[in-house]
């Protein structure tokens, strides 16, 4: 949620550009599928060990200059080296060309992005489920744990206050008579429960219960105390496995939840229900529907799924392909257990005995979340609000609402110095210097003519290499990572039939383009070469600054501007602080 401090003079000027815009997607799809109804792909045309009649073998080596510093992160450490000899891994210079490979051969995004339900980060927002949360739908329950699947049983609660004005009710106040308040507020989940000592009371039947705290947050009223019920089977309800995984990702993944990392270690698998004992147990609030739990959360306005996961928000012909596209076929790809091995591999690139790491620099990487809908999603069609008569923003609940794309940073003319102090928002790396030079070899196997060529337009960002920059490793918002193509020489070492033989790299570009032609997808093949060259270049007009909206909590803020609620205040989108229009 972009907080607003209470603060109704937020402002935006639109004197900056934001580090990352999209290459915008269409509703077509080139896949290699074999089957009539879309539902089964034969993959075995595409193994390496048959080889095509019309195939060629050989390897394509890439000579880069980083204009920028750069650093690609380790395991363990911030460039990866052999022996102190510093090298790029060919597994990120293969994840740099597969994204522009994808784009411009019309490979299906869906492939490379996963189906997550994400949640509802505006916790004032009356859409929708939100209304549910606000007027009371969510009950108090307890998880429990029995034989690794995860239950609910309802229970009572009561509503505590920090302090009662009115003296009517009892307060925490009136209940620690020492606890330091203004502290206790400000403190998360587990120092709530080390400052108390303790989880549990009992309730005004006298029966066991137990506190529920939420994380810190300044101005909160109240907290609530659930009582502990007598724990059945019959009285409690299964949550889905489903249900459980959104859950899950919403509190690990999207946002790292500091109460669940505290419940978590906490909750205790049982048995059976028969032995269930009240320090094993995690308290929730959640939602049924038909008998069913639908969401669950560790606050009263907890953070709910939106209705569709990302998928959904993909157009239709993408949505449901379900064809191998080109870049599977060229690179390979794994899900679950069904997997193709690719016929492309890249190797490691050795840097100069000189090259080392230069000075930290020291970062706090917080960005827009994928949730922050002004940004990520389209907002050429935007809909009438029937009410006012007035364009609304699409969001997430919007009918036909598609995500904007793939996403790409901007180039910057030079990289930005890190000086944030160390802290735990921060992020400190050692880049290597800019105008380090290295050379990438590409070797392929049995690859068709036309995937060959899709390669090195993937490479050449098709034939753009001296205007254009690719993006590498760690830092990109803040304009690390600027690599040039200086050279590209391709190598034929074999081709499957002597006619193939004495081909060139323009022989290769035009069978690519012949088949673009042949799809016709030249027109929309030359909609995201305009977004990706615009976006590439770096010739960014008028220059701006490159930075993040600011949310009025940055270390060095003098006041509490919050630029992300300005933009939702003024119904604006990426476009207003994007080169391309």
């Amino acid at each position: 949620m972009a907080k607003d401090f209470g603060n109704n003079k937020n402002q935006v000027k639109k004197n900056f550009y934001n580090p990352y815009s999209f290459v915008g997607l269409t509703n077509d799809v080139h896949t290699l599928d074999n089957s009539e109804d879309n539902n089964e792909v034969d993959n075995l045309n595409y193994v390496q060990d048959v080889p095509f009649e019309d195939g060629y073998s050989g390897k394509i080596e890439i000579d880069f200059e980083s204009l920028t510093k750069f650093c690609v992160l380790g395991a363990e450490e911030h460039n990866t080296n052999i022996c102190g000899r510093y090298y790029v891994p060919g597994s990120s210079i293969k994840g740099m060309l597969r994204t522009v490979f994808e784009m411009i051969t019309f490979s299906n995004i869906k492939n490379n992005i996963e189906d997550n339900k994400y949640s509802m980060r505006n916790l004032r927002s009356n859409d929708y489920e939100l209304k549910d949360l606000k007027k009371g739908d969510q009950k108090p329950g307890f998880i429990i744990k029995i034989n690794g699947e995860y239950y609910i049983q309802e229970c009572e609660f009561t509503r505590y206050r920090y302090e009662d004005p009115k003296r009517i009710e009892t307060s925490i106040r009136d209940i620690y008579k020492n606890l330091d308040i203004f502290k206790f507020k400000r403190a998360k989940t587990r120092e709530k429960y080390n400052l108390l000592k303790t989880r549990f009371m009992y309730d005004n039947n006298g029966n066991d219960a137990m506190w529920f705290f939420s994380g810190p947050m300044a101005n909160k009223k109240h907290e609530f105390l659930l009582s502990i019920p007598t724990f059945s089977e019959k009285k409690s309800v299964k949550i889905s496995e489903k249900v459980w995984n959104e859950f899950l990702f919403i509190h690990e993944e999207e946002n790292e939840n500091d109460s669940w990392k505290y419940w978590h270690g906490i909750l205790r698998n049982y048995k059976s229900f028969d032995d269930v004992k009240k320090e094993g147990i995690v308290p929730c609030f959640f939602r049924k529907r038909e008998g069913n739990i639908i969401d669950l959360g560790l606050a009263y306005l907890y953070r709910v799924p939106y209705p569709k996961s990302i998928h959904q928000y993909l157009p239709q012909n993408l949505r449901n392909n379900r064809g191998i596209d080109i870049a599977q076929a060229v690179f390979g790809y794994v899900n679950g257990k069904d997997a193709l091995k690719g016929r492309v591999i890249v190797g490691n690139s050795l840097l100069g005995k000189d090259a080392k790491p230069g000075k930290a620099q020291t970062f706090i990487m917080g960005a827009p979340k994928p949730t922050y809908f002004e940004f990520y999603l389209n907002q050429d069609n935007k809909q009438t609000d029937p009410k006012n008569g007035k364009l609304k923003t699409n969001t997430f609940f919007t009918n036909n609402a598609q995500i904007n794309g793939y996403k790409r940073y901007l180039i910057h003319d030079k990289e930005i110095e890190g000086n944030e102090s160390q802290s735990k928002v921060t992020s400190t790396f050692y880049p290597m210097p800019e105008n380090t030079k290295f050379t990438t070899t590409v070797y392929f196997h049995n690859l068709l003519d036309y995937e060959l060529g899709a390669l090195l337009s993937a490479i050449t960002f098709c034939k753009n290499q001296h205007t254009c920059f690719h993006s590498l490793g760690y830092a990109k918002p803040f304009g690390y990572g600027k690599l040039r193509v200086e050279d590209c020489k391709i190598t034929v070492l074999e081709a499957n039939s002597d006619c193939n033989n004495g081909k060139t790299a323009d022989d290769f570009y035009k069978a690519f383009n012949n088949l673009i032609s042949d799809c016709d997808l030249k027109r929309q093949l030359e909609d995201v070469l305009t977004d990706l060259i615009t976006i590439s270049r770096g010739q960014y007009s008028p220059a701006k600054e490159i930075r993040y909206p600011k949310s009025g909590m940055e270390s060095t803020a003098k006041d509490k501007n919050n630029e992300f609620v300005a933009i939702q205040n003024g119904k604006m989108s990426l476009k207003d602080f994007a080169p391309k229009k």
